[in-house]
This record gives structure tokens, C-alpha cells and sequence, in this order.
């Protein structure tokens, strides 16, 4: 199956961490090109919130993970 590199975001709070994580092995175990990027102090969906710091430093890894894949011509797909 043809599918985009992804960057899986995880909060330590996050009620769904567990799953985020397994679906992050699971793509990397399929060979897929895959980044897990670990906020352990934050909860799911934080980054709307631009009071937290974390909000604006994910932000800026959304744009180093998009200007790397698609540099090299890969489409991105960001969970």
C-alpha cells in the first residue's frame, strides 16, 4: 500500500496515547516513513491553543516535517 510519510503527535496526557503509539509502530513495522513527536506535558488536540508554548514549537515542527517531505517530493499526512 502506497501511503505518505506521517507525523504522529502525542500528548502525555492524552487519553489516547496508547493507541497513537501502537499506530506509530505499526506504520514504521509496515516500513512506512513515520515521526513520532512527544509532548509529555500536554493533552490531546493542545495545539489550537496558542497560549501554550508547545502549541507554537508543534507548529513549527508541522512546518520543518512538510518543507522535509515534500522537498524530496513525498506527500505528507499529518495525524
Amino acid at each position: 500500500m502506497d501511503f505518505p510519510a506521517t507525523m504522529v503527535v502525542v500528548g502525555g496526557f492524552d487519553v489516547l496515547l496508547d493507541w497513537q503509539k501502537r499506530y506509530y509502530e505499526w506504520l514504521k513495522k509496515s516500513g512506512k516513513e513515520a515521526y513520532l513527536v512527544e509532548y509529555p506535558n500536554m493533552y490531546h488536540s493542545f495545539y489550537p491553543f496558542p497560549e501554550f508554548p508547545e502549541s507554537e514549537q508543534l507548529m513549527s515542527e508541522f512546518k520543518d516535517f512538510i518543507h522535509k517531505v515534500t522537498s524530496s517530493k513525498k506527500v505528507a499526512n499529518i495525524i
